[in-house]
């Protein structure tokens, strides 16, 4: 235990030292550092919502953990399944399992290192202050729900050590594993059906479901909820409760894994290996590399390639998806989207003018979430290869037609979702398709973003700590349209209607993402004048 507690030390200086001797990284960790201590002293100083707005949004502010676990919940469950190359580095291969050190101990060294997404998310919880205060939750409740969180996320971290450790690749045992995490939810998604179909509006229904004792007894994601709730609104006997479930499953878990033979060092050799290897074909340049499956029979679903010059890029990044994702350019962001839509448009049914609402709400959680899943397009990794460099064609083509591939993906993405909150809400038409032109273009505007900083830093900006200053970027350029839609919207509501002022303040929004993005795509059409290509960083 020693020996683990002194690697884990001495990666901590290491990475300390490297800050302070890397003016770019220490630069952006004391931005990172401000903006968060902003964030909290602000919301520290300024108190909390008026009284009469805490029995509907303290409600709201329980399911809004509930839900956040609950992915998270799926992310780990899904993590068990793999082969631990999420759990060690070569580094940790070659130290640790030559070491005389219990497998049992080794592994828990594992569980540290999934712990970084805990903090990571917490910061991110963080910056939510001002709207979790709007919720009724003070400077104290924020700190308990980090608290809480975090606690939560060790839980799930153990389960999925526990689970990937005893399914030995076994098919049956992963399908029981499976049906168990879908079956803890029934009881809850019974009581919200009930209430439902019962006669009671959809928000109702909720928040009823919130009050119930079906909703915190949801193993994990409701004991979270409850814990963070109940301690937060100072009802402590029940929030000990329940926090003492976490703990005691925690603890539990971690006994029951220390007490078992466990032999998971071929599998994890293996993966780890395989991760290695990516990582270094990577940061020579090989980014092809990155769609490699590191098991199983590859299925060829197609050859050959559409299109002349610039255009023949987007045939490309079409045939890679599709080989890559049988479902194209649909994937795990896509059925999130999907899932959020559906449960805005329950909530904007049945009551006059609520569904605009939850359209332009959909929106804004949409635009928030592709600051983080623009990065995963095939466009910007064309610069890391020299094939974009030789077509004879110009920078600003071949730009645009390489990221056409995540634009189309955002097409889909939008169109299904604003469809069902449409069909639902009976929402207006018009405002369902300026919402996903909306969308499509503020896509392109974060791609612009992309280059245009590549160009200037040489570094992808979406990646690390960069991430802030990138999110910061992209909300000071969207800044001006979101004011125009507003101003817009305001003078046409004077005599035609709220749904036609909405509608034309979302256009003016998507107009001012697609000018300003191609002004962005003329300023760094140069990124592919440099035939120094760009190494990707390893960590991608």
């Amino acid at each position: 235990m020693n020996a683990l507690l002194y690697v884990i030390r001495k990666r901590l200086k290491n990475s300390f030292i490297e800050t302070i001797h890397n003016p770019g990284r220490l630069i952006l960790s004391l931005i990172l550092i401000g903006l968060i201590g902003f964030t909290v002293v602000t919301s520290a100083i300024t108190g909390m919502s008026k009284q009469s707005l805490y029995s509907f949004n303290s409600m709201i502010f329980a399911l809004i953990v509930f839900a956040l676990v609950t992915l998270y919940f799926g992310i780990y469950i899904k993590t068990s399944f793999a082969s631990g190359d999420s759990i060690f580095d070569m580094s940790d291969v070659n130290i640790m399992f030559t070491a005389p050190v219990k497998p049992q101990l080794i592994m828990v060294y594992g569980v540290s290192n999934m712990l970084k997404t805990a903090f990571v998310a917490a910061f991110f919880i963080l910056f939510q202050a001002s709207t979790l205060k709007d919720l009724g939750v003070n400077f104290g409740g924020l700190l308990i729900t980090v608290a809480v969180f975090i606690l939560t996320i060790l839980l799930m971290s153990i389960l999925s050590i526990v689970i990937y450790s005893n399914l030995k690749n076994s098919n049956k045992r992963k399908a029981v594993v499976v049906v168990i995490s879908i079956a803890i939810f029934i009881p809850a998604v019974v009581a919200f059906l009930s209430n439902f179909l019962g006669g009671a509006d959809p928000l109702d229904a909720l928040t009823s479901l919130a009050k119930s004792n079906l909703f915190y007894a949801t193993p994990i994601a409701g004991w979270s909820a409850g814990a963070t709730y109940f301690l937060v609104f100072k009802e402590y006997a029940k929030g000990f409760i329940y926090l003492g479930l976490i703990i005691a499953c925690t603890i539990g878990l971690f006994v029951f894994y220390m007490k078992t033979n466990v032999d998971y060092f071929e599998d994890v050799l293996v993966a780890s290996e395989t991760s290695f290897e990516k990582k270094r074909a990577v940061s020579e340049g090989n980014i092809n590399s990155l769609d490699i499956a590191t098991t199983g029979k590859v299925k060829v679903r197609g050859t050959g390639i559409k299109g002349f010059g610039a255009k023949t890029f987007f045939y490309k990044h079409m045939r890679e998806t599709f080989r890559a994702n049988k479902f194209g350019v649909f994937g795990v962001s896509s059925i999130m989207y999907v899932a959020i839509a559906v449960v805005y448009g329950f909530l904007g049914k049945g009551e006059a003018g609520l569904e605009r609402v939850m359209i332009v709400t959909l929106l804004g959680f949409m635009i928030f979430m592709q600051l983080f899943m623009v990065g995963q397009g095939r466009g910007l990794k064309e610069l890391y290869s020299h094939f974009i460099f030789m077509v004879p064609e110009s920078s600003f083509k071949k730009i645009v037609w390489s990221n056409l591939e995540v634009v189309v993906k955002a097409f889909g993405e939008a169109l299904v979702s604003f469809a069902i909150v449409g069909v639902i809400c009976k929402a207006n038409i018009f405002m369902i398709v300026f919402s996903i032109i909306a969308f499509c273009t503020y896509t392109l505007l974060l791609v612009s973003i992309n280059y245009l900083f590549m160009k200037w830093s040489g570094v992808e900006v979406n990646s690390g700590l960069l991430m802030i200053i990138y999110s910061l970027i992209a909300m000071l350029i969207i800044a001006p349209g979101v004011v125009l839609g507003f101003v817009v919207g305001f003078l046409f509501s004077g005599g035609l209607g709220a749904a036609f002022a909405m509608t034309m303040g979302i256009l003016v929004f998507a107009a001012w993402c697609l000018v300003i993005s191609f002004v962005l795509f003329a300023m760094s059409r140069g990124a592919l004048d440099n035939s120094d290509i760009q190494v990707m960083p390893s960590s991608k």
